[in-house]
């Protein structure tokens, strides 16, 4: 099986740079201002979970605590959002099986409010009820039920369906449909639930190496964190180094600099256009330093031409012109 690579510590460590908060709300929105919210029961409610408005992600829950027989949940919105005094807080969730949050209700008139003060605790708005709580209501509700009642309730719900008989029957006949279909894909249930307890097993296996980069995150977190005036001051030094040369080296010296540059053009210029003479007189120039013996004095570089009676190596030289015979020795007679 292969294991969860250390590397995941880089991200986890850009999570945890970008806020000082703990791992939950890791890449939550949050903002500066905070609020408190008291509720007799915060359902599912835990740490790192979201705040709405009008089902829209607006911040995160930074804690939850007891206070006396009621929780104290502590929360923050993002920066640039201001709450209106009235605002409620209630106790929701995305679906009936779906993560709880904390559901914020603006008043009617949430422009002309004075916003909330960081630190408020928010009134309580009603929650949405669990499934628990639906249960129970349905259980009580089915005892309060007597034998005359039931009967009273199948008279009255044959009157309602009297003369829809196709209706049901079409009703009863897509209700079968429906099952038959769930009925055969259950191999294919079968195989999800198997692939996820394999999924449970492998992280279950992995849970002290994932633990271990968690802690190797932190502790890299914290080594940057220690660090941090450190690279300020080292950043703020280059900048002042930079904004220095500017002012002290380039400033001062820019008319020159462009004149000179400008002097080189025509220069740059010439040379360009005698590029291939240029080219063959450093070829001759190479050619002939192969050829002749050197020596290096102070510096200076002494060629020699060993000359025996103006013939060396079968080319005779012409004493009336030693330059051009030198050069037809040299370079072998090309011009």
């Amino acid at each position: 099986m292969t294991r969860i690579p250390r590397l995941l510590a880089l991200p986890v460590l850009a999570g945890l740079l970008a806020s000082a908060c703990t791992l939950e709300t890791t890449g939550a929105i949050k903002g500066d201002a905070r609020y408190f919210g008291r509720f007799d029961d915060v359902q599912e409610l835990a740490i790192g979970h979201t705040v709405r408005i009008s089902d829209i992600n607006v911040g995160t829950v930074l804690g939850i605590e007891l206070d006396g027989y009621d929780a104290v949940v502590e929360f923050t919105v993002e920066d640039g959002r201001e709450l209106p005094e009235g605002t409620t807080a209630s106790i929701s969730a995305t679906s009936l099986l779906g993560e709880s949050y904390v559901a914020l209700a603006l008043p009617d008139d949430p422009t002309g409010a004075p916003p909330l003060a960081s630190g408020s605790t928010l009134p309580a708005g009603g929650s949405t009820a669990t499934i628990e709580e639906l249960a129970t209501q349905l259980l009580s509700l089915t005892r309060a039920v007597r034998g005359r009642d039931a009967a009273a309730i199948v008279e009255a719900g044959a009157l309602g369906v009297g003369g829809r008989g196709a209706e049901l029957g079409e009703l009863i006949g897509a209700i079968g449909s429906v099952t038959d279909g769930l009925a055969s894909q259950s191999s294919a249930f079968d195989a999800l639930l198997t692939d996820l307890d394999v999924v449970v097993g492998t992280l279950a296996a992995d849970a002290t190496d994932i633990g271990q980069t968690i802690e190797l995150a932190a502790d890299a977190s914290g080594s940057l964190a220690r660090q941090r005036e450190r690279l300020v001051a080292v950043v703020e030094d280059l900048t002042a180094l930079a904004v220095r040369l500017d002012a002290e080296v380039l400033a001062p010296h820019r008319e020159r600099l462009t004149r000179i540059l400008g002097d080189l053009r025509p220069v740059v210029a010439g040379i360009r256009g005698q590029r291939d003479r240029l080219v063959r007189t450093i070829d001759q120039l190479v050619v002939a330093t192969e050829r002749l013996p050197i020596a290096v004095d102070g510096g200076q570089i002494i060629a020699y031409a060993w000359l025996d009676d103006f013939n060396v190596g079968g080319v005779g030289l012409d004493s009336s012109d030693l330059g051009t015979s030198l050069r037809d020795l040299l370079l072998g007679g090309q011009p």
